[in-house]
């Protein structure tokens, strides 16, 4: 006669190969008393563990809460003052651009020429690097196009007249530039924008020394 432990492992055995339907339906059918009384009430302590470790993967997950997804985090609101610099910034290199093309057109003086070229080619060079930086930061300019009131005035003069009107704008313009610019440096909210002007003030201050002799020359030429 078998051992209750050898029974066990037979009925065991058995099991494993059995296909999960055929658990089902031995596990719903009823025990019959009979001469294999232990066989049978061993094959169904086997069948409840097979049963058991089937269902094991169902209950660890239910148990387990799954992980709480984070939520995205929400793009960081450009602060007021760093908008109102792409503005500032913007217009005023528009108008740099703008009123060194008209010189080309109506200065008589090559000094005020060639500082009118010197101003198309690094104020181009500015307007490009603040519009891919701004794009970057999620900052759209306000629309503002140029210093209407600047351009009127220049447009209606010519001559020594223009030359003398449009070196009193730059060094104005200049000086502007410079403390616009060192006020974002030093106290701007976006990391970006403040390397941004940072990187611009020695270029801008180099053009407000050179506004500042072409005010001076013109002084002297009169």
């Amino acid at each position: 006669m078998k051992t209750r432990f050898g029974l066990f492992i037979s009925a065991f055995t058995l099991l494993l190969g059995t296909p999960a339907g055929a658990l089902d339906e031995a596990a719903s059918t009823p025990l019959r008393p009979g001469p294999n009384d232990r066989a049978a009430a061993l094959y169904r302590i086997a069948l409840d563990r097979v049963a058991l470790d089937r269902a094991a993967p169902e209950r660890i997950a239910a148990a387990e809460p799954a992980a709480p997804i984070a939520p995205a985090t929400p793009a960081a609101a450009i602060a007021a003052t760093d908008q109102a610099f792409v503005d500032a910034a913007v217009v005023a290199g528009s108008t740099e651009i703008a009123a060194a093309q008209l010189a080309l057109q109506l200065a008589t003086d090559p000094d005020v020429k060639d500082f009118a070229r010197t101003m198309i080619a690094d104020h181009g060079k500015l307007a490009g690097e603040l519009a891919r930086t701004a794009a970057a930061q999620g900052v759209t300019p306000a629309p503002g196009g140029t210093d209407a009131a600047v351009m009127a005035k220049l447009k209606a003069l010519k001559g020594r007249d223009f030359d003398r009107s449009y070196a009193e704008v730059v060094l104005r313009s200049h000086e502007e530039a410079v403390e616009l610019f060192g006020r974002q440096s030093q106290s701007g909210s976006n990391a970006s924008l403040r390397a941004l002007a940072d990187y611009a003030l020695p270029t801008l201050r180099h053009h407000l020394v050179m506004a500042r002799k072409l005010v001076t020359d013109g002084q002297t030429a009169r």
